[in-house]
């Protein structure tokens, strides 16, 4: 349960030798290689959007990577497609050589993606060894946006008007804020609601994702509950809190807050 509370610069002496005669040596080996890496990438397509034509439904979508790059023969060139959010790889493929050896390679990777998609993509391409050891990569940013879903409403939050702070010994004071939340569109395109509180001095002393949960004997809600528990002891201070909660759906789109006042009392 939660409580509220309120450079030095160096000198360096060449010393010049005269070599009035040497063997021809080779230096170390590799040392003038080049490195591998990659001149050209593009994305095709650059960017998705999605119609209220194509549907509410998952898709398949297919990106093709290009690539020029003079990694040696032994080397591959590997293409990813990643979620920009959190870059965890969606899917992987191995890119193929133009047979002619003019040092271009493509891939094709496929994604099965919801029409209601707003999250960008991100590609990634880059050379590996035949021991495993990669170079540095280059990435290209996908834009998505999926279909308007419409918007969420905070309807009403539930709290008790006062919570009394406990004696000292005694049990802490538990009780629970809740928020009603709805959706123009559907309730399942709600993403998170959010609750922040503030004091009377109009600090933010806490803010969460509030726990989502099913209100009770409703198959088919025109809303849906969400809870953070809270616990008062006698270690708090009397004072006037001031909530408030907004929703955010799956486009990002972000609810009007809703606020209401909570007095914390002896």
């Amino acid at each position: 349960m939660r409580q509220i509370y309120r450079y030095i610069p160096v000198l360096v002496l060449a010393l010049t030798i005269g070599i009035t005669s040497c063997d021809e040596t080779s230096g170390p080996a590799g040392i003038l290689e080049e490195r591998p890496s990659i001149t050209d990438f593009q994305v095709t397509p650059s960017s998705v959007r999605f119609s209220e034509e194509d549907g509410f439904k998952d898709t398949l979508v297919t990106f093709r990577a290009n690539a020029v790059s003079n990694i040696p023969e032994d080397f591959q060139l590997v293409a990813e497609l990643a979620d920009i959010r959190d870059r965890q790889i969606l899917t992987s493929s191995t890119m193929t050589a133009d047979p002619e050896g003019s040092g271009e390679y493509t891939a094709s990777l496929n994604l099965t993606m919801s029409t209601s998609r707003f999250d960008n993509l991100v590609m990634y391409v880059y050379p590996r060894a035949p021991d495993g050891t990669v170079f540095d990569r280059v990435e290209s940013t996908i834009k998505v946006r999926g279909i308007d879903t419409g918007r969420p409403e905070v309807l009403e939050i539930i709290h008790p008007d006062s919570v009394f702070i406990p004696p000292p010994g005694e049990p802490d004071n538990l009780f629970t804020i809740s928020a009603r939340v709805a959706h123009t569109f559907a309730l399942e395109n709600i993403n998170r609601v959010q609750l922040d509180l503030f004091d009377s001095a109009n600090t933010r002393i806490f803010t969460s994702n509030m726990s989502r949960s099913d209100p009770d004997g409703n198959g088919d809600p025109e809303y849906l509950l969400y809870g953070q528990d809270f616990s008062i002891n006698s270690g708090n201070s009397p004072d006037s809190y001031r909530i408030e909660v907004h929703a955010t759906d799956i486009a990002g789109t972000v609810s009007d807050t809703l606020s209401s006042t909570l007095i914390i009392t002896r």
